[in-house]
């Protein structure tokens, strides 16, 4: 032995906290070294004789002094209780660093011996040897030993494969850490995540076991959340890495088990704990098999781990809450049942991003991200897919549209919808497959209900309708909105879907409706039929606005608004068609689509051009929207309207109406074709007019006490008219009427009371 080097057992420092002391050896150690030898669990890490004796114990403590007096290892015996439990030691590895090892006897684990004496090894190691460094290794699985590493304040630097031999001789992988002396506490520096068990509603959220072992063949899993789900080739591996990343203190990661069976249905986990920049927040991720999904499994077990994941940690073990405040989630955009299960949850998705996610057999897609934090009113939050029902009504059926509709779709977008319908509204071959997909998230979210209406007996298509919006002015609120093929328009095919979707909006959600108290609608000014479909159904025009409606072919026009509350007397306030007025000499009877041409060729006329003032542009337009806008009844906005006939019959000779309703007051307008007249139509037609409106509505009538007319001056044969049905002059007002060749003249007031009115 050379001068100055350290001599056995004189130079062994004795190192104490008081509870654990590390010594030399001592021959009496012997007896405790062969049992801790002859344990299973020591021989599985160590490579030892077989068996082991006495004389190999002798032999250790032989090499335990020649490698402290060479100083090429540092061994301590670990004392607790007064006697031998194990050895600890420092191997020279450079001149700043040596390398830590150490082994228990069976009956000192879990009691916090080798920890307390590896504390003071690394103590001595950093004040007293002056190291920088001491390094560890220990074979991959050796939980025990990776355990103590980490809770005296190792870092776990990474795996070295097959760098070792196990116990039985085959070559193993290496776990491989540090501890340095700048920094050193001797406590753990991160957290070492344990799945804690959770258990609701049948379900119980556990760690992994070893036996675990379950497989369906599942390639939509596969395909979505790549590494997440093992084969059982693989789960081994797998299974290792995830106690791994537990360790690392990057993550948990539960199986989810049924309560009553205790069998595996899937997986959650919760992960990137580790981000100094982002701690406190925690990715959200999870699969099921496909035995266990549409039982809302997924859903229970997100509200398991959120609720554990927002309760505060206690310690470093991870044995309680993780103590975050936010946890985010991605999926696939494709992945519609993963979006369920987030926003029935409680998230509220933030933002999409484009092309993120890469796999080997296809193009990248884009993803969906979501968040909740721990102060979010979760409840309040939740948001369940709505349902879609099918619904048969008047040999029309809604139902949800599907990938096969496509094909009944136009090539392109026919004039009428360009010229009422906003952009990309109407619905093309080439624009359905993303249309469909954003309805159905609409759908998911919460927002729409988009109906398909399809033919009863062909189940083809024939128009769209939905209610969308849903909750976004108030809570119990929404927007209807709808389309026809051009084939399908003029059959009255939208009045039976209308029909039924305010009927199942308004029915109360535990009757399957929607429970909503609010339906509104916008359309174009000018999209007469539309807005007689509103009528039609008991909806109120409430306002209008300019220029605040852009069609698909450019124009921007003026919008109309209506609204139609579940209170609503809406028997009463539908636009429904005038009655037949049948009296002798005369037949009033409703407009009929097929007057348009009747309409135009009268504005022709140049009589008429004098005294209506109309402009004689696209006259065939003018009047085919003067027809639907006219047809039906609307006290509110134009009154109510017939065509004049001659007695019994049904052509067209004129038009006589009731317009400018207020307080019990209307005024009357008529005029003919001229080969109507000199037959005194206009002045039955007005007669029969006055009649209608003097009845007292119990009797079917207006109940009105008060009729005025205008009237040009110069129109003689109109002032005639007024005189023979009654009505006196009572004013005139000055240059008030402009006609139709552009000059203005007085306008001649005239009113008719009501019999018995004075």
């Amino acid at each position: 032995m050379a001068a100055g080097m350290p001599t056995f057992p004189d130079d062994v420092p004795e190192l104490t906290d008081g509870r654990v002391t590390l010594r030399a050896h001592r021959d009496s150690d012997v007896p405790r070294i062969v049992e801790n030898c002859r344990d299973g669990e020591t021989r599985r890490w160590l490579t030892l004789p077989q068996p082991y004796d006495e004389a190999d114990a002798r032999e250790f403590l032989a090499k335990i002094r020649s490698r402290w007096e060479d100083d090429a290892a540092h061994y301590w015996a670990i004392e607790f209780g007064g006697v031998y439990v194990g050895t600890i030691n420092l191997h020279r590895r450079s001149p700043a660093s040596r390398e830590l090892g150490y082994n228990l006897h069976p009956d000192a684990r879990g009691k916090g011996v080798m920890t307390g004496a590896t504390r003071l090894v690394l103590r001595h190691a950093f004040d007293d040897l002056g190291l920088r460094t001491v390094t560890w290794q220990a074979a991959r699985g050796n939980w025990g030993s990776r355990r103590i590493a980490w809770a005296t304040g190792f870092t776990v630097d990474g795996t070295w494969p097959d760098q070792g031999i196990d116990g039985p001789g085959l070559p193993e992988d290496r776990w491989i850490g540090h501890a340095s002396a700048r920094g050193w506490t001797g406590r753990p520096g991160h957290p070492w995540w344990e799945p804690a068990v959770l258990e609701g509603s049948g379900l119980r959220l556990r760690p992994w076991r070893d036996d675990d072992i379950v497989y369906e063949r599942d390639e939509l899993s596969r395909s979505m959340v790549t590494d997440m789900q093992p084969a059982p080739a693989d789960y081994s591996e797998w299974l290792l890495r995830r106690r791994e990343r537990m360790a690392d203190g990057e993550g948990v990661f539960w199986c989810i088990a049924e309560k009553a069976t205790d069998k595996p249905l899937g997986y959650v986990q919760v992960r990137h704990l580790d981000i100094d920049f982002t701690l406190g927040n925690g990715e959200l991720g999870y699969w099921l098999y496909p035995h266990a999904r549409g039982r809302g499994v997924m859903s229970t077990a997100v509200d398991l781990v959120r609720q554990h994941a927002f309760a505060p940690r206690a310690d470093l073990a991870g044995t309680h809450g993780l103590g975050l405040h936010r946890l985010q989630a991605g999926s696939d955009l494709a992945n519609t049942a993963s979006a369920r299960v987030l926003r029935r949850s409680g998230f509220q998705c933030w933002g999409t991003e484009r092309s993120v996610i890469a796999r080997d057999d296809r193009e990248p897609s884009d993803a969906l991200n979501w968040e909740l934090l721990a102060t979010d009113d979760v409840d309040a939050q939740r948001v369940s897919p709505n349902i879609v029902p099918i619904i048969d009504r008047d040999g029309i059926r809604l139902r949800p549209w599907r990938d096969d509709d496509v094909s009944y779709l136009p090539d392109e977008v026919d004039e009428v919808a360009k010229r009422y319908m906003p952009l990309a509204a109407q619905v093309t071959k080439t624009s359905f497959a993303g249309w469909i997909a954003r309805q159905r998230g609409f759908i998911d979210q919460g927002y729409v209900v988009s109906w398909c209406v399809a033919d009863a007996t062909t189940d083809a298509p024939l128009g769209n309708i939905a209610i969308f919006n849903i909750g976004d002015r108030t809570a119990t609120s929404g927007e209807v909105g709808y389309w026809l093929l051009p084939a399908a328009r003029g059959q009255g095919v939208l009045a039976s879907a209308l029909e039924a979707v305010v009927t199942h909006a308004f029915s109360p959600a535990e009757a399957g409706g929607l429970g909503l108290t609010r339906l509104f609608a916008e359309t174009d000014l000018d999209n007469h039929a539309s807005r007689s479909l509103l009528r039609g159904a008991g909806f109120r025009q409430w306002g209008q606005d300019r220029q605040a409606y852009t069609a698909a072919d450019g124009r921007i026009t003026d919008g109309a608004y209506f609204e139609l509350l579940v209170t609503d007397a809406r028997e009463t306030q539908r636009s429904v068609l005038p009655p037949v007025l049948d009296f002798p000499d005369v037949r009033l009877r409703p407009l009929r689509r097929g007057d348009a041409a009747a309409v135009a060729r009268t504005w022709a006329e140049p009589q008429v051009r004098r005294w209506l003032s109309i402009p004689q542009d696209d006259l065939e337009q003018r009047a085919e929207d003067h027809v639907a806008r006219n047809r039906h009844v609307d006290i509110t906005a134009h009154g109510s309207w017939w065509v004049i006939c001659g007695s019994g019959e049904g052509d067209f000779a004129g038009m006589i109406g009731l317009q400018n309703f207020a307080d019990g007051n209307a005024e009357a307008g008529y005029w003919l074709s001229a080969g109507a007249r000199g037959q005194g139509l206009a002045t039955h037609a007005l007669d029969a007019v006055c009649s209608y409106a003097f009845m007292p509505a119990a009797k079917g009538g207006l109940g009105l006490r008060r009729l005025r007319l205008g009237v040009a001056v110069g129109n003689d044969a109109s002032v005639a008219v007024a005189k023979r049905c009654d009505f006196e002059q009572i004013g005139r007002a000055r240059s008030a009427e402009l006609l139709g060749d552009g000059s203005v003249v007085d306008l001649l007031l005239f009113d008719r009371l009501a019999p018995g009115v004075h």
